[in-house]
This record gives structure tokens, C-alpha cells and sequence, in this order.
């Protein structure tokens, strides 16, 4: 098995203990300044664990940990995916339960494939807000800015992990954010898929593209609503990862191939991939429901409707529901 070894010297404000992270203000808590953890990577994307086979690939690792009611963090352990596939899913759904979720990034690169790039994450409790529900090892709410480690070894090697952060997002005012940058390459880019199973307490869901020179930030404000937000990671190499002839770090949709680079309403973001840009009921029954969330459908058909998208005028029909195909007749599958 792959395992991997992360440690922390000289934690200031918040330190480790055992795989938790714990508050010093708790008069229970047992504080260290010095801990070494084994990680044994688990669960690996669907191509499976390293092996003879994976040439020089890297693998992009995630170590997801539960510090408190298990509930709240789906699908915990750590995970890898070679470059080009995606993590496993996690969801990090803290509330009022008792602890939150952590998390730590690494990368093995036993090639030395992503020589000279940088990939790092800033986090910490957007400004406003709770410090308290984002932990880092600063004091006072402050960001903590890390560098993804990228050890290039086979894949048996031990290497180091970014420290421990910690999100426990709940009632409490605001919210953490999560800012992912590269630097260094242009033909390295960070695929984040950021993806809300519940109630709006996801800051700027949808896929994302950190590429040199345009970071992406995501906010996580899981509390007593429903559902939380999930997190897949993919590594990504190539100056121009959807073949449209831009260059990923002047591509408006990095990974949507729009030549044109149209952008009706000046936001930066391409038509191709704007989640901003809805889709409005022109015509139809009310008994046939549809909601939209770019590139992902749920639609629920009886007759048919006729929906415009804001901004770019694009006409689309689905309906009515063809039960023995378990689709809309434009071809789109139906999830009920």
C-alpha cells in the first residue's frame, strides 16, 4: 500500500493531536507541538492504486478526517487519483454537531513530471467572520497559506502533507474560504468540481480550473441546513486541456472548448460554462418541473416547455417524458 507521513513542528495557536486538531482554549485537551502520522492511502480513483503499470505519472492526494461526530464528513481516509482522473467524492456537511472535518493535500510526483510549478491553498475564515469555524495553525482567524507538497519518489515513499486545516462552519456568522492557486507552469492546472447536495451553503459551486496567474476560491457555510458540499480534485496536464486553441490561462472556460471565448455579460467567466447564466420557463405546463445547474440536469416531464438562457438567447425544449427510455425526448436522461 501507498503510505505517507505528515508532520507538524512548532504549531502555533491551534496544534495536533493524535489526527484532530484541538482548540487550546478547551481545558480537556491534551496539546503537543510535535506529531508524526502514518497515512495509509485507501481509496484511489477508478483506474485503482499505483502499480508497475503507471509509468510517471502523478497522483493528486487528499487525506479527509473526521474531528468529531463522523457524520458530518462523508467518505473519510485518504485518497489519490493519477493525473487526468478525478479523487472520490467527499461532502463536508459540519453543523452543530460536536467537532468538523479536516483536511490535507499532497502530491507524488515520482518522476519529477511538474519540475519548476507550485500548487498551494490559502485558508481561513472569510473576512466578517467566525474565526472560530475555520481552524489553521494561526492564531486569531488568520489565513494560513500552504504549499501542496510535491515529493517526487516512487510511489512506496514516505513524504510530507500540508498541515492539518480544519472546517467547523455552523451557525455562526460567515463562512471558511478555500483558495487554490498553481504557479510556475502554464501546462498544470488544478480541476476542482465543488458540487451542493443541499441548501445553499456552497460559495461559487460548480467545476473549476486553477491555473497560473487565476486562483480559485470556494466558501463552505455548511450548517443546520440540508445537504452539504461535495469535493473532487483532478491534476491536469497540458497548455490547452480542452483542445480549443486558447491557452489554459487566457481560456475563459479552461476545460470547455469555446474558440470564441464568448462572454455576453463581461463577468470573466465564458458562456460555454457560466453557471451564473440561467435558464428562464418562456412556455409549458406548470406540471412539467426543471431545474438547471450547468452541465447538470434534473428534469421531471409531463408535456413539454421551452426554456431561453439569460444573456445569450439560446432556445432549448425538453419534454414530454418518455417512460420507457427514462429520458425527455431531447435525448437528456431523467433523474426522478
Amino acid at each position: 500500500m501507498f503510505r505517507a507521513r505528515w508532520q507538524v513542528i512548532g504549531v502555533i495557536g491551534v496544534v495536533v493531536v493524535g489526527c484532530g486538531v484541538v482548540d487550546p482554549g478547551d481545558p480537556g485537551a491534551e496539546q503537543t507541538s510535535t506529531t508524526t502520522q502514518d497515512v495509509t492511502v485507501t481509496r484511489w480513483s477508478a483506474s485503482g492504486p499505483p502499480s508497475a503499470t503507471t509509468g510517471s505519472d502523478p497522483f493528486f492526494l487528499l487525506n479527509f478526517i473526521a474531528a468529531g461526530d463522523a457524520s458530518q464528513c462523508w467518505n473519510t481516509g485518504a485518497a489519490g487519483a493519477r493525473a487526468g482522473e478525478l479523487t472520490p467524492s467527499i461532502t463536508i456537511d459540519t453543523d452543530g454537531r460536536s467537532g468538523g472535518c479536516e483536511q490535507q493535500f499532497a502530491i507524488d510526483d515520482p518522476a519529477g513530471v511538474l519540475s519548476g510549478a507550485t500548487l498551494s491553498i490559502d485558508f481561513g475564515a472569510h473576512p466578517g467572520s467566525d474565526a472560530g469555524q475555520c481552524w489553521t495553525f494561526l492564531p486569531n482567524g488568520q489565513h494560513y497559506q500552504a504549499t501542496i507538497p510535491i515529493v517526487s519518489g516512487s510511489p512506496s515513499s514516505w513524504m510530507n502533507w500540508t498541515p492539518v486545516l480544519g472546517i467547523d462552519t455552523d451557525n455562526r456568522a460567515g463562512w471558511c474560504d478555500q483558495t487554490f492557486d498553481v504557479s510556475g507552469r502554464n501546462d498544470v492546472t488544478l480541476e476542482i468540481k465543488f458540487t451542493p447536495n443541499g441548501d445553499g451553503q456552497c460559495g461559487n459551486p460548480g467545476t473549476h480550473y486553477a491555473v497560473a496567474g487565476r486562483p480559485v476560491t470556494l466558501g463552505l457555510d455548511t450548517d443546520g441546513r440540508g445537504g452539504g458540499c461535495e469535493q473532487q480534485f483532478r491534476l491536469r496536464l497540458g497548455s490547452d486541456i480542452d483542445n480549443d486553441g486558447v491557452p489554459n490561462v487566457a481560456d475563459n472556460c479552461p476545460g470547455t472548448a469555446n474558440p470564441d471565448q464568448g462572454d455576453c455579460n463581461g463577468n470573466g467567466v465564458g458562456d460555454a460554462c457560466d453557471p451564473s447564466l440561467r435558464w428562464v420557463k418562456l412556455s409549458g405546463p406548470v406540471d412539467c418541473g426543471y431545474s438547471f445547474l450547468y452541465g447538470e440536469c434534473t428534469f421531471v416531464c409531463v408535456e413539454t416547455d421551452t426554456y431561453q438562457r439569460e444573456c445569450t438567447g439560446e432556445i432549448m425544449t425538453v419534454g414530454p417524458y418518455i417512460a420507457s427510455q427514462n429520458r425527455c425526448d431531447d435525448g437528456t436522461p431523467v433523474f426522478l
